[in-house]
């Protein structure tokens, strides 16, 4: 197995698949190389996906830690750029923009 977590266990070939899925998606999104992603450092499976795909793609990866505000999460962004945010909390990210 390639990942186990509450929702459930992936085989190494799942998460391949998933991955490269993710991958589309953040180029067509704009993400490549030197493209910065940011993504809440949670164990939610789609953070997990989502960091796999930006090193697959040579996107420099954020981390936005759990505890972290808005406020907070502002200057970090504004100090690195990402080209994609990916978050659970989407009342963080709603006023970025």
């Amino acid at each position: 197995l390639a990942y186990v977590a509450g929702e459930g266990a992936l085989s190494v070939g799942e998460v391949r698949s998933l991955v490269a899925s993710v991958c589309r998606g953040l180029q067509a999104a704009g993400v490549g190389p030197g493209a910065p992603v940011a993504v809440d450092a949670t164990q939610r499976l789609e953070s997990y996906l989502t960091a796999l795909a930006a090193v697959v793609l040579g996107a420099p990866l954020i981390r936005l830690a759990g505890a972290i505000d808005a406020a907070a999460l502002r200057v970090r962004l504004e100090a690195a750029p990402a080209r994609v945010t990916i978050s659970a909390h989407v009342d963080w990210v709603a006023g970025l923009q």
